[in-house]
C-alpha cells in the first residue's frame, strides 16, 4: 500500500504506473537526496529533500523536505510507505525552478542533470 499526504492511497498496482508517470512525465528534473534514517521496530522513518538542479549557473539546488515511513510486514516484504513533503515549500520550490528555468535553459526539466546528489551513503545512489 502507498499512502501519499496530497495525493491519497495507492495499492501497488495503481502506484506504479502513477510513478512513473509522475517522475518520467510530470516532474524528470525532480529526485530525491537522502538526509538521514531512523529505525524503530519495524518501521523506518526516512529524511530526505526532494530537489531540483538549478539552471542558473552555479546557483544552488532547489530543494524542499520530505519524509516517507514504511513500515515491514516481514519475509522480506514492506506493509506500506507513507510519504509526508510540504505543499508550500513544494510550490516555491516549483516557482523558483521554474523562473531559473526561463531565464537560464528552458530544456533543463529533460536533462534529469542530478549533479546534486550527495557522495554518501554510497548505497543511496540509483
Amino acid at each position: 500500500m502507498y499512502i501519499d499526504h496530497f495525493y491519497g492511497q495507492m495499492t501497488v498496482a495503481e502506484f506504479v504506473p502513477w510513478c512513473n508517470r509522475l517522475m518520467n512525465e510530470e516532474f524528470p528534473e525532480l529526485y530525491t537526496a537522502y538526509d538521514w534514517h531512523i529505525v524503530d521496530g519495524s518501521r523506518v522513518v526516512v529524511h530526505m529533500q526532494n530537489r531540483r538542479d538549478n539552471p542558473r549557473p552555479d546557483g544552488p539546488p532547489i530543494d524542499f523536505p520530505g519524509i516517507s515511513i514504511f513500515e515491514y510486514a516481514g519475509n522480506g516484504l514492506w506493509c506500506y510507505e507513507r510519504d509526508y513533503w510540504s505543499v508550500s515549500e513544494a510550490a516555491t520550490a516549483a516557482r523558483s525552478y521554474q523562473a531559473a528555468v526561463d531565464e537560464f535553459d528552458p530544456k533543463h526539466p529533460t536533462r534529469r542533470s542530478r549533479q546534486n546528489w550527495p557522495k554518501s551513503p554510497e548505497w543511496a545512489h540509483p
